[in-house]
């Protein structure tokens, strides 16, 4: 199913992508989502497999880090910030597909992975403790 008129947002993985940054941006943009959309993680799956595996497991351990934070913030800093839970779905794209979403910004050609960013309730500012 085509994601683009849902997706609001999209953030790109590239092999220098700083994973803790990555869950901030992730954390901060899936706050301000309606219901109903969604904000984008995306990487492309071409090149060396090495670094294809190294985009894919930072993209991964942002989101199990920006998720950690929604579900149980535990410093000071983050305790007092607005919380929302989120689930993900993934789906794998060929931009060259005449059914694929809008054209992406840079090189694109060949497949890439999207992983969408959907929040399950409405944001909840957290109390500090």
């Amino acid at each position: 199913a085509c994601l683009a008129p849902r997706v609001v947002s999209r953030l790109v993985v590239r092999e220098g992508t700083p994973v803790q940054g990555l869950a901030k941006a992730l954390a901060a943009r899936v706050a301000g989502v309606p219901l109903g959309q969604a904000i984008a993680l995306e990487t492309r799956l071409r090149g060396e497999e090495r670094l294809r595996k190294l985009r894919v497991a930072r993209m991964a351990q942002a989101l199990i880090r920006a998720h950690s934070w929604q579900m149980a913030p535990s410093s000071a800093t983050l305790a007092g910030l607005p919380t929302r839970p989120f689930r993900c779905t993934a789906s794998l794209a060929n931009p060259e597909d005449p059914w694929a979403e809008s054209p992406r910004e840079g090189c694109w050609e060949g497949w890439f992975l999207q992983v969408a960013v959907w929040p399950v309730s409405h944001c909840a500012p957290r109390e500090a403790s």
